[in-house]
């Protein structure tokens, strides 16, 4: 809830506070940070550049990583990941939630990134192909990618309840759900089968809600 000067003036007038706790709250409220869901060039600077950050460790990944080998994707990756949650806990204690949240998106993009690195650096991952080929070609090491986000983003939504988490939850839950349905599928992407995972794993969700909504009523 905004409070604004006329409710503080209604309240004066009221007797409910004296002017001076009006003029102090009114101080007061001035110098707290707007977190509050409004559309305003501040907060589009601040999507913007959680966005650029995030594509940039996601879908913007270039060969030239591939330079650094397994372990150093694994280190890098492990400092920013460092970096993010460092930033996400400082911006929390300040009261700005909306930067938080990006930072905690951050950290979740970047797990699927520490893992390609360890599964290169075990071996694991093929050779001849980056982090780019994650979306091209079916493969069963996708699988410990995908998971693993997974994981982090429940973890992070549970311990800090920021909205912005959702979008990689929604993201990972639709990559696995249309991996899994291509391995029962033969390995194969069919664009007619992944337009029908998609659309009943898009209808779902909210009449899984509602149905909850329902019988808690």
């Amino acid at each position: 809830m905004k409070i604004t000067r006329r409710q503080l003036e209604q309240a004066v007038s009221q007797q409910i506070i004296s002017q001076q706790q009006a003029e102090a709250l009114t101080t007061f409220l001035r110098q707290q940070p707007d977190t509050g869901p409004i559309f305003d060039f501040t907060h589009l600077l601040y999507y913007l550049g959680g966005m650029i950050a995030i594509g940039a460790m996601s879908l913007f990944m270039n060969m030239g990583w591939e330079t650094f080998g397994g372990w150093g994707i694994v280190g890098i990756s492990l400092a920013y990941i460092l970096a993010g949650f460092t930033l996400m806990e400082v911006f929390q204690r300040k009261g700005y939630v909306i930067p938080a949240g990006i930072c905690a998106v951050f950290v979740v993009v970047l797990v699927p990134l520490s893992i390609y690195g360890l599964q290169l650096a075990l071996g694991y991952w093929p050779e001849g192909e980056g982090y780019l080929h994650y979306r091209g070609e079916l493969h069963w090491h996708w699988l410990f990618m995908e998971l693993g986000a997974l994981a982090a983003g429940v973890v992070m939504l549970w311990r800090y309840r920021y909205p912005f988490l959702v979008m990689p939850l929604v993201i990972t839950l639709w990559l696995l759900l249309m991996d899994s349905m291509a391995m029962v599928n033969g390995d194969r992407f069919d664009s007619e089968v992944s337009a029908q995972v998609s659309m009943w794993g898009g209808y779902s969700g909210p009449h899984y809600q509602d149905s909850k909504s329902t019988n808690l009523s």
